[in-house]
C-alpha cells in the first residue's frame, strides 16, 4: 500500500502550478500521473468505511437510540465501532 503521507504530497506538489517535479517522489517514474493516480485508488480503496449511526442497523428510528446502548448523543451524524450497515 502506498504511504499516505507521500501521496498526499506528490497531489501537493503536483497541483500546485509550481511545476516542482523534482521535489515529488514519483519524478523518475514514467507516467508519474497515472501512477499518482492509482496510488491515490488504492489508498481510498483501504479506507474504513464510517457507517452514521442514522445508517446503523442497530439504530432506532422512533426513539433515535442505538440499539447497541451506545449513549453519545448525536445519532444522526455520530458513528461508533458497533456500527454497522442496515
Amino acid at each position: 500500500m502506498p504511504d499516505r503521507e507521500k501521496v498526499i504530497k506528490a497531489i501537493e506538489i503536483c497541483y500546485s502550478g509550481k511545476h516542482n517535479c523534482t521535489e515529488c517522489e514519483l519524478f523518475h517514474v514514467e507516467d508519474c500521473n497515472d501512477q499518482l493516480m492509482r496510488n491515490v485508488l488504492e489508498l481510498l480503496k483501504e479506507q474504513e468505511t464510517i457507517v452514521r449511526c442514522k445508517d446503523c442497523k442497530h439504530y432506532d428510528t422512533i426513539t433515535g437510540m442505538c440499539g447497541k446502548g451506545n449513549t453519545h448523543g448525536y445519532a444522526d451524524t455520530w458513528s461508533c465501532a458497533d456500527g454497522e450497515w442496515r
